[in-house]
């Protein structure tokens, strides 16, 4: 569905924890790990409330990501959390599910009215004629 969306920071392709999947995968590119990455956070979006997947196994997030050992580089990171229950993306709710995503689109909105707000602290006409002179009273004794 076109509402459909995940909360992507721009910052993500340069995180430490991006980097140090990117190396333990053997991979050059942190692009081929945000890839990844989304497709991961995509599935945890969609299949859980809470960011918690009883019954999955690294071998089943591994296939969701579409290679080996993707999974327990994301746990070396501390983005994965593996149970014996199951796995579970830690601070889900800071980005993932209704909540995340309103918070998301307020912070949006807040910032265009800021925006909006300072452009027309300038006044919009394109000139302004000043202010006559003042004319001084004197004041008789």
């Amino acid at each position: 569905m076109a509402g459909d969306w995940i909360k992507f920071e721009i910052n993500t392709p340069e995180k430490r924890e991006v980097l140090a999947i990117t190396v333990e995968m053997g991979w050059d590119d942190p692009d081929l790990t945000v890839g990844k990455l989304l497709r991961v956070w995509r599935w945890f979006d969609q299949q859980t409330l809470d960011g918690n997947a009883d019954s999955v196994t690294s071998a089943l997030l591994d296939r969701i990501a579409g290679v080996s050992g993707f999974a327990k580089a994301m746990a070396n990171v501390g983005w994965l959390v593996t149970t014996d229950s199951g796995m579970s993306l830690p601070n889900f709710d800071r980005h993932n599910g209704k909540t995340a995503k309103d918070r998301a689109l307020t912070a949006k909105r807040v910032a265009n009215h800021k925006t909006n707000a300072k452009a027309n602290a300038t006044g919009n006409a394109s000139s302004v004629t000043p202010p006559l002179p003042r004319e001084e009273k004197n004041r008789e004794e």
